[in-house]
């Protein structure tokens, strides 16, 4: 059996299906989040963490990273810059870290959060799955991402007759593939 890098799973293919799936996913749930934003918070209290306070800063961590990641994984999920897949391994871990203490303290919650107070689901074994999932996901992200600096990824001279382009950090238009012999690495 034929085994592919983790990039090639996660980046690369046709269209990254997963990447605009979950990020729909976290759009989605940040939308259903925002739409009762105190509902939301008083969700993120009954995992007793502390109090009115903590659960706000909790949820405005969670908004934050899941609009991030989200719109990054919708938006541009080709790019494999290293800052947005932390963003979505940090929001997928404090996610399994509010579901798994819950379950440990044995919390009887009906609403997991995810979607704030819309679609509620019960903290049962089957959510602390789905974080599973989300941890290995953020794991391959962070396998595939990209770790050079800005400076380091080039520039692209695009020529076609008497007319030149220049395009920072790569980007030969369509797929990247068929236009590679029209393009000379300028490193100097």
């Amino acid at each position: 059996m034929r085994t592919q890098p983790a990039d090639r799973l996660v980046i690369r293919g046709r269209p990254a299906i997963l990447q605009r799936v979950l990020g729909g996913l976290f759009t989605v749930m940040a939308a259903f989040q925002l739409a009762d934003l105190p509902g939301f918070v008083r969700v993120l209290e009954t995992f007793q963490l502390g109090g009115t306070a903590v659960a706000w800063a909790i949820a405005m961590a969670l908004l934050a990273g899941e609009l991030v990641s989200g719109g990054w994984l919708l938006i541009v999920p080709r790019r494999r810059p290293l800052l947005p897949a932390w963003v979505f391994a940090a929001t997928a871990v404090l996610w399994s870290a509010l579901a798994a203490q819950a379950f440990a303290r044995g919390l009887a919650l009906d609403n997991c959060g995810c979607f704030g107070v819309y679609l509620a689901q019960p903290l049962r074994w089957w959510v602390l799955l789905q974080d599973a999932a989300l941890l290995g996901y953020a794991a391959l992200l962070l396998r595939a991402a990209d770790r050079r600096p800005p400076t380091a990824q080039g520039i692209y001279l695009i020529t076609s007759g008497d007319t030149a382009v220049v395009v920072p950090g790569g980007g030969t238009g369509g797929k990247g593939r068929g236009n590679r012999h029209r393009c000379r690495w300028l490193s100097q």
